[in-house]
């Protein structure tokens, strides 16, 4: 398994498992308030700023962390040349990601106007991005190791 396909890897793991974190967080929070009302749609704004932020933070310790302990297993640290078949393969996976986020924005649309309550709208608005960084990093492994 190539260092990319471990690095996304673990990346899909530590987004999915602070999106679990804090999805059931606002899901109690929300389940007390009226289902139209403007404090639902602050407490979802608030779960999307923190989600970023928290995402962010937790990235950056975890590949910390990543890259000291397969600096000591392997004895290889990160590569540092990237060339055309990365930059590709990088192409491709946020291909992918933008068309998963992009139906998942249009489905929760859809749900507005489809009179669904503004809570359901910001449920899968959370799934698809949730699903499109999965899929941004199953792309990853997928495409480096067809290409390995």
């Amino acid at each position: 398994m190539t260092y990319y396909s471990k690095k996304a890897i673990l990346s899909g793991i530590s987004s999915i498992v602070v999106f679990i974190f804090f999805y059931l967080d606002v899901i109690g929070k929300t389940a007390l308030l009226s289902v139209d009302s403007l404090a639902v749609a602050k407490q979802w704004g608030m779960f999307f700023v923190y989600l970023l932020l928290a995402e962010i933070v937790v990235k950056i310790v975890v590949m910390i962390i990543f890259n000291l302990i397969n600096t000591m297993m392997t004895r290889e640290s990160e590569p540092k040349i990237v060339d055309e078949r990365d930059q590709l393969i990088e192409l491709k996976s946020v291909r992918n990601f933008c068309f998963t986020f992009a139906i998942g924005f249009f489905l929760a649309m859809s749900a507005l106007a489809l009179n669904q309550s503004i809570n359901m709208m910001f449920v899968i608005l959370a799934f698809s991005f949730i699903i499109a960084g999965t899929i941004l990093e199953a792309s990853y492994v997928f495409f480096y190791e067809r290409e390995a």
